[in-house]
């Protein structure tokens, strides 16, 4: 049973539990722009095994100020050990330093790597030799706002490891016994989806569960075998789904609700009674926010909370063969689906969750109803089951994950007891599994989704699979402009540009990390600085850029290229090749010095500073700003002095990031600019922050606290709005640009351009 607790925990390092044959080390994370590592991360790898025992990133959730500094705290074994730190897009913001190491304390920059020992050194032997821990790795992110979620993992003597969202996982040396997770949303409503789980050296599953509501949840990891009750991580929380039988056909449930990007589906057929399939939402307490429901009774059943053990409706359809064979007895009331689908990637996959109402008096007995995915194309053989237990060919039933002791294997980790549960009907069910299938690009495949009753037609069923998640990948579009936000060309080629990439799929519901290759008769670090080859989509994000900025004294006069292909693409034929031109500005009337632009957050205003030293037939500069460095905005105006000095100051700036560039205008209109330049104006803990930005009107307000709220339209007129209790914010307005002003109770102003789309 999970035990929700109300308190405030201060994690004091110094008592930081000593753990068996381990030196406690502290490893400090920095970035000069104070915007995070931008994608770039450390991994400690112990040289003599191989094994990864550490990694991470400086955030948004680390510690410190979030980003500017981090602390990580580690503890290392005795042995040889390798740490790497970079591959992100600003590697060279970043400095870092390791604590405790053999020699003392080691520092770097990135992108590097450092040999180092710990304790006895390479002689000790590495991994964990003798001691009393083992290697685990703890991660905790999926979410739609995962930048909310942060969490502690105790044991008796206190606080062990403490951070936020961890895509890659941190690896913690743990003892056999009992452990503690604390769970905090900061905005109050749950992790949204996200997921905390531990994984054992060998990359098996032993827990895992989530913060369904509130802002603080705990819930108990028995380590090594140890037992610890029944204060594990049971489910069942949450609202009721909601379910819907009527608003889609059959063959619409699968083309418009389950399938995602980057494949097409065809020959959709559906066997069964319309009672059996419909869509549900409000699916916090499974793990599974929205889809589609195949059950072997009614759906309307479905709904929680859990107040019978043993709800039945006999759908009287027929059973299933390929079930009949799975089940080894006759199926009845099976729900069916069909269909061919052609992806134009490597890989499909989906997310599903199995319930049950034969949870747990059924669990090895005769009665055991039976559900599959069954796939058939290159590679597989006709109808191969793919709904198995992760890391094994074990299929996903009643008998198999369970957590019955005395009916093995069970897999009691997957096992989700509903006793009480209020989300759904179902006595029983697993944990959100993802089921992957491995493709031939463009070659066409079939599967058949199907539940079905066995050997009689009592105790419902049912499989709930997540909305837009039978997808081949991500739709991204990627173009090219010069700084004045045109196409590029040869005829437009100028001294930096943009890459744009836009989401033109469904929306990110977590973090998307693309690749690609770079290219082109420019050189990278002798025409224009270098770039990442990969870029990260925030969840929710639709549009991202990447500025190129030429190196001005090395751009040629003829135009030079700068290619980007990505390594995915929705596309059966090789994803096209992108191309920037850059060439140097010819003829420019002003011979410029440098242009800085600066952020002063105590000021909360961005400097600009710019020189010239001859200025031929120069009229005017004219200060433009912009979110994305391709659509600009006037913010100011200097008259030329014919050479020396300039400064403007922004008193009304953006929040967070944005880019300024300078225009040159001539005596006769013609216009030069500047390189883009960017700065990053973040708010502290009385500013309020907004997202989803762009949004269709209703926004989430972050750090409110009843502060004094105004909108603005761009034309500076007040905008009504309506504010809930929870920091939900409405505008009834027209698409366009507006503004949000906050007045702290200490007088901070804090503002945010809104996009209503």
């Amino acid at each position: 049973m999970r035990k929700i607790v109300l308190l405030f925990l201060i994690a004091c390092w110094s008592t930081l539990p000593v753990l068996a044959q381990c030196t406690n080390m502290t490893l400090s994370m920095s970035d000069s722009f104070g915007d995070g590592w931008n994608g770039a991360a450390y991994t400690i790898s112990n040289t003599q095994t191989g094994v990864v025992v550490a990694s991470g990133s400086l955030d948004f959730a680390a510690g410190g100020d979030g980003i500017s500094t981090g602390t990580d705290f580690l503890c290392l074994s005795d042995g040889c050990y390798s740490i790497f730190v970079g591959g992100g897009s600003w590697d060279a913001e970043i400095t870092w330093s390791l604590s405790n190491t053999a020699t003392g304390t080691i520092a770097g920059s990135a992108p590097q790597t450092i040999d180092f020992e710990v304790g006895a050194g390479c002689g000790g032997g590495g991994g964990n030799p003798g001691g009393g821990c083992d290697n685990y790795t703890f991660s905790a992110f999926g979410g739609t706002f995962d930048t909310e979620i942060s969490w502690n993992i105790l044991n008796e003597n206190g606080v062990i490891q403490s951070t936020g969202s961890s895509t890659n996982g941190i690896v913690l040396c743990l003892e056999p016994g009992c452990y503690t997770i604390e769970m905090f949303d900061s905005f109050g409503d749950g992790w949204n989806g996200a997921n905390w789980q531990i994984l054992d050296s060998g990359g098996s599953l032993i827990d895992q569960g989530t913060l369904l509501t509130g802002s603080v949840g705990t819930a108990i990891v028995a380590i090594g075998g140890a037992s610890c009750g029944d204060g594990g991580n049971p489910g069942g929380g949450g609202p009721a789904i909601i379910v819907d039988g009527s608003s889609y056909l059959p063959a619409e449930l699968i083309s418009e609700v389950f399938l995602g990007d980057c494949l097409e589906a065809s020959n959709i057929t559906y066997t069964g009674s319309p009672e059996q399939i419909g869509t549900f939402s409000n699916g916090t307490g499974i793990g599974i926010e929205e889809g589609i429901i195949l059950t072997t009774g009614d759906i309307s059943l479905a709904p929680g909370p859990n107040s019978t053990g043993s709800d039945s409706h006999s759908a009287f359809s027929a059973g299933n063969a390929l079930l009949t064979g799975l089940a080894g007895m006759p199926t009845n009331d099976a729900a069916v689906f069909t269909f061919d689908f052609t992806a134009s990637t490597d890989a499909v996959s989906f997310t599903y969750v199995f319930a049950s109402e034969e949870y747990p008096e059924f669990v090895c007995s005769s009665f055991n109803d039976v559900f599959g995915f069954f796939v058939s194309g290159p590679g597989y053989a006709p109808n191969t089951n793919i709904a198995t237990v992760p890391g094994t060919n074990v299929p996903v039933a009643i008998d198999n994950v369970n957590n019955d002791p005395f009916c093995a294997p069970n897999y009691p980790a997957y096992y989700v007891d509903n006793t009480g549960g209020t989300a759904i009907e179902y006595d029983g069910y697993t944990v959100p599994l993802t089921a992957t299938i491995t493709t031939v690009p463009c070659e066409t495949y079939q599967i058949t989704i199907a539940v079905a009753d066995a050997g009689d037609t009592a105790y419902d069923s049912a499989v709930f699979l997540q909305a837009q998640s039978f997808t081949a990948g991500v739709n991204v579009e990627v173009a090219a402009s010069n700084l004045d936000g045109i196409q590029s060309t040869p005829a437009s080629c100028g001294e930096g540009g943009v890459f744009t990439f836009v989401n033109d799929g469904e929306p990110f519901t977590e973090d998307v990390t693309l690749t690609f290759n770079i290219g082109g008769t420019a050189q990278a670090g002798a025409v224009y600085d270098p770039i990442p080859t990969q870029i990260t989509f925030p969840a929710g994000t639709t549009i991202l850029e990447i500025p190129i900025d030429g190196i001005v004294d090395q751009l040629p006069d003829s135009p030079q290229t700068v290619t980007l292909q990505l390594d995915q693409a929705c596309t059966c034929s090789p994803p096209p090749e992108i191309t920037l031109y850059l060439c140097a500005q010819l003829f420019l009337p002003v011979e410029w010095n440098g242009f800085i632009a600066e952020a002063n957050a105590q000021q909360w205003q961005v400097e600009c500073r710019w020189s010239t030293t001859d200025e031929l037939n120069n009229d005017h500069f004219r200060i433009e700003r912009s979110v994305d460095a391709v659509n600009w905005q006037s913010v100011g105006f200097e008259e030329s002095v014919l050479s020396g000095e300039y400064a403007f100051t922004d008193r009304y700036p953006l929040t967070g990031e944005a880019y300024y560039r300078i225009v040159q205008v001539d005596y006769n209109g013609t216009e030069s600019a500047t390189g883009a330049r960017r700065v990053l104006l973040q708010d502290d803990k009385e500013t309020i922050s907004v997202y989803p930005n762009p949004g269709n009107g209703t926004f989430r307000l972050q750090n409110w606290s009843g502060q004094e709220l105004t909108v603005r339209n761009s034309n500076g007129q007040m905008i009504p709005f309506e504010l809930s209790e929870t920091g939900e914010l409405h505008l009834a307005v027209a698409p366009g640009v507006y503004f949000i002003e906050s007045v702290s109770p200490s007088g901070q102003i804090g503002r945010e351009r809104l996009v209503v789309r």
